[in-house]
């Protein structure tokens, strides 16, 4: 709000690009403060002015009472639409989240699905599956593969696959 040298070169008419400085620079946070600055010296400067307090390097008094509503409906026309901003980035956030979740939803009920059809497959194919982990531990094995072992479905599962499927050489 200084002027080095008075008339309409002062920094005064550019109060309202200090929020929107600082949004760009630092972001939306800082740039809210700088607008609550803004509208503060905005408003108390005029005001000090008005009290009799002299500022010998404020522009003149006529000049600063033309531009002091223009100041303050600026920034306070800043504040708002900083705020608009703030709330549009925040409703495409949760519309973006949420489309991403119902994908998300709707790729793991397809995956479900397939998965549930392999194992309806696999239980009604006449060979024998066995499926093990890393750890060889069975985590899957379908009627035929159990009748072939002897061993109950139930009973097998999670035993190490050494011992439900025992493999012989018929000739040794």
């Amino acid at each position: 709000a200084y002027s080095y040298g008075g008339g309409s070169a002062s920094t005064m008419a550019w109060l309202p690009a200090i929020p929107i400085t600082a949004t760009f620079l630092v972001g939306r946070r800082l740039g809210f403060v700088a607008a609550i600055l803004a509208i503060v010296g905005a408003l108390a400067l005029p005001y000090l002015d008005l009290q009799g307090h002299v500022f010998p390097y404020l522009m003149p008094r006529e000049e600063l009472l033309k531009i002091a509503p223009f100041v303050i409906v600026s920034a306070i026309i800043y504040v708002a639409l900083l705020g608009e901003a703030y709330e549009w980035a925040n409703t495409e956030s949760r519309l973006s989240l949420r489309a991403e979740r119902e994908q998300r939803s709707s790729a793991e009920k397809a995956l479900d699905h397939q998965k549930e059809q392999s194992l309806i497959t696999l239980q009604a194919i006449a060979d024998g599956v066995i499926t093990s982990n890393a750890d060889d531990q069975i985590t899957y094995i379908n009627p035929v593969a159990a009748q072939l072992t002897g061993w109950d479905v139930d009973v097998a599962l999670g035993r190490s696959l050494s011992e439900v499927f025992m493999l012989f050489d018929e000739y040794t």
